[in-house]
Parts: structure tokens; C-alpha cells; sequence
């Protein structure tokens, strides 16, 4: 049996670089609201932002996308 990845839609795509261009700005005291992506993601990337933890998030988000 071979494991198939699930896709990530473009809909939750779109979504991730916006969170990218929203952070690249700067630390953020407050959520950015995810209305598509996996909550455990969101809030992971959420935590990273609110750290001022860019790059972290910068890797999480492209180890989401690929």
C-alpha cells in the first residue's frame, strides 16, 4: 500500500503566504486568523509570530507547503 500525501489546496496555500507577508512585517501581538489551514499549523505558526520567531516560522510554513 503505498501512503498518499494529502494536498494542500490552494484555498490554505494562499492562506499560509499571506500569514508569510503578514509576519515578514515585523512581531505581531496578536493571531493571525486562519480560516483554512490545520489548527495545530496555524497555532504553531501563530506561537512563532507572536515569539518573533521568523524564521522558524518561515521553515514550518514551507515544510507545510512542499
Amino acid at each position: 500500500a503505498s501512503e498518499v500525501e494529502e494536498e494542500v489546496d490552494e484555498e490554505t496555500r494562499t492562506e499560509v503566504k499571506a500569514f508569510m507577508k503578514w509576519v515578514s512585517k515585523g512581531k505581531r501581538a496578536r493571531a493571525f486568523e486562519f480560516k483554512t489551514l490545520d489548527p495545530i499549523v496555524g497555532e504553531a505558526l501563530n506561537r512563532c509570530a507572536f515569539d518573533g520567531d521568523i524564521d522558524t516560522a518561515r521553515a514550518l510554513a514551507k515544510a507545510y507547503l512542499t
